[in-house]
Order: structure tokens, then C-alpha cells, then sequence
């Protein structure tokens, strides 16, 4: 098993200050060295982000604190720390 984790994710969700949102997920990546891409609108949220899977965890856990995304689905799969 690889030590590395893809996580797939949307979730369709009013978010009414995108670009502070996108700062925000930016930091919070950088801070657990995940790497992908994260599409942020006013619709929602669309993200591939890969790291570490003690990181890709902290990553769910954190946003799923927000009750916005308390249920936003994951799909996981093994990554190789190339994303």
C-alpha cells in the first residue's frame, strides 16, 4: 500500500465568498503539502488533491467541520506523490 492518497470530492453548496474560500483551501493545502486542484464558485466546490495519507485525513477532517461540506462524499483511491 502506497503512503499517498487521491481524494476526488464536490459538492454543490452556496458559497458566498469564493475568492476568500479559495485563499483559505490554498493555505490549507500548502500547510499539509497536498497538491492538486481545487475549483471554487459561488455553486460549490470541486477538488483532486493528493498527499500524504496522514495529511489527505487532516484535510477531511477539517473541512468537514464546516456544516457545509458535514457531508460532502470522498472518493479515495492510492496515489503515488506524483499529482
Amino acid at each position: 500500500m502506497s503512503n499517498y492518497e487521491i481524494l476526488l470530492y464536490y459538492k454543490y453548496t452556496n458559497i458566498f465568498n469564493p475568492d476568500e474560500f479559495t485563499r483559505e483551501q490554498k493555505l490549507l493545502c500548502e500547510k499539509l503539502e497536498l497538491k492538486g486542484r481545487i475549483i471554487i464558485t459561488a455553486e460549490g466546490i470541486n477538488g483532486t488533491v493528493e498527499g500524504l495519507r496522514e495529511y489527505t485525513q487532516k484535510y477531511i477532517d477539517e473541512i468537514t467541520q464546516d456544516p457545509r461540506f458535514a457531508d460532502i462524499n470522498f472518493k479515495r483511491s492510492e496515489g503515488t506523490g506524483q499529482a
